[in-house]
């Protein structure tokens, strides 16, 4: 397979107002579940009530001084929640006096993907890919003299694998766009996977016997969030490939060729070819259970 340069930027540290540990009450008030139904004054009310001066100097320090921070919202899946907009609307009000200012997301990039994450169990995840396309394409002919000038910044509210705002992060700079970093309402904004989980990644590709294959998983590994990586070699290579049957081996060998077409070729013909795979793998699966 031909490559394609990735672009790749390094992400800096971001933030989140609750890390993955807290006690999730977000999702249990009212407003979380209108906002995510379409309501916008829902949504920046909840951000207004969860938001506090703490968050804000926790954000300025983060914020290089010389080059004015944009917030842009990743796009949401169902184009009906409104959160990420409200919360980057906020950040972009809360360092208004350092030039402040807010891109919408949904307003110029269309999810193609059409499965929720919070639908999918963790192994299929990874093998359900993100895909983003601009409605136009002059939109990064527009966005790249900004982002010459200021720092890019991505808005997500909850962050579980990482893999959307990860997906949203890599078009943005494959298309000269860098992302300088991350943030969530909750989860770790944290996204790139270390040179220790990348060496686990390689150990686990050897171990299973899938280094003769004409994959990078050095770059495949890198185009990924880090709690990908993890399951990739953990789950998907390191427990259901080495348990699978030889048919079923073959398969997920073929499942792997996609996902690395697509995440370090760019070869967005593919996407349908992973999720008809998966979708077979999954039944052959239950269809042993029962």
């Amino acid at each position: 397979m031909d490559k394609t340069q990735t672009h790749s930027h390094t992400l800096r540290k971001g933030m989140a107002i609750y890390n993955r540990h807290e006690k999730d009450t977000l999702r249990i008030d009212p407003l979380y579940s209108q906002a995510k139904m379409g309501d916008y004054e829902a949504a920046y009310a909840l951000m207004n009530k969860i938001w506090t001066p703490k968050h804000t100097q926790q954000l300025r320090d983060l914020i290089l001084p010389e080059r004015p921070p944009v917030f842009i919202s990743v796009p949401s899946t169902s184009r009906r929640n409104q959160i990420p907009i409200a919360y980057a609307a906020l950040l972009a009000h809360e360092t208004q006096n350092l030039g402040g200012s807010f891109v919408v997301g949904d307003k110029y990039i269309a999810a193609l993907h059409t499965s929720m994450m919070k639908s999918l169990k963790k192994y299929n995840r990874l093998m359900c890919p993100r895909i983003y396309e601009p409605f136009q394409k002059t939109f990064f002919e527009r966005l790249r003299p900004l982002a010459e000038h200021s720092q890019l910044i991505l808005v997500e509210d909850i962050i579980t694998t990482g893999s959307s705002v990860n997906a949203f992060r890599h078009l943005l700079e494959h298309n000269n766009c860098p992302v300088e970093f991350i943030v969530g309402i909750k989860g770790n904004p944290d996204l790139e996977p270390n040179n220790c989980e990348l060496k686990k990644l390689q150990k686990s590709v050897c171990r299973a016997g899938l280094d003769k294959m004409n994959i990078d998983w050095m770059a495949l590994g890198q185009t990924l969030s880090k709690n990908e990586v993890t399951t990739l070699y953990a789950q998907h290579i390191g427990y259901t490939y080495q348990n699978a049957s030889d048919k079923e081996k073959l398969l997920m060998r073929r499942q792997l060729y996609y996902l690395y077409a697509l995440k370090v070729c760019h070869r967005y013909d593919v996407v349908t070819k992973i999720g008809k795979l998966t979708q077979y793998i999954q039944k052959r699966k239950e269809r042993d259970h029962d």
